[in-house]
């Protein structure tokens, strides 16, 4: 497998993990971003999927991007928060070992939480786009500090 000689220093387990949750992160987007692929099989299935992802999101129809006058099934800044780990994972087939620290990933945060607080109070109303990439900040320093915790838990079991 040609991305397995990449990780020719990490454990076999790790890469496994790794390619699931990529691939489990693939179908989640895919997913939720259904009405990109409308059509009538698809569009029966919109409901069900609507409820599958409604623990995960708000899903307020003015906070979604929309396709073909469909909402996605998840907000802007879930969206973001998907990618961001999507392209985090992505990143991770080339450069295995990244160390994230909580300082960071607080620091990834703020940008979300400034949105929130500036449209909460009325500051500026609320945007897609800057929803979008706040989300996408968070999300790729999560998945990073997410996947180093799953890395040390897996090579410590197998010690």
């Amino acid at each position: 497998m040609i991305l397995k000689d990449k990780f020719k220093n990490r454990d076999s387990k790790v890469f496994y993990i790794h390619l699931i949750v990529f691939l489990f992160l693939v179908f989640w987007i895919a997913s939720f971003s259904i009405p990109i692929f409308s059509n009538k099989r698809v569009d029966d299935f919109y409901f069900i999927l609507k409820i599958f992802y409604s623990p995960v999101c708000h899903q307020n129809a003015e906070r979604c991007f929309s396709f073909n006058n469909i909402h996605f099934l998840v907000c802007s800044r879930c969206t973001g928060i998907y990618i961001g780990l999507l392209l985090s994972s992505i990143i991770l087939f080339f450069r295995p070992y990244i160390k994230i620290r909580v300082k960071l990933l607080i620091f990834s945060f703020l940008p979300m939480l400034i949105d929130v607080v500036m449209y909460t109070l009325k500051i500026y109303p609320y945007n897609k786009i800057i929803a979008l990439f706040s989300g996408i900040i968070f999300g790729s320093i999560l998945f990073f500090f997410i996947f180093e915790i799953i890395t040390e838990s897996v090579l410590k079991a197998n010690k």
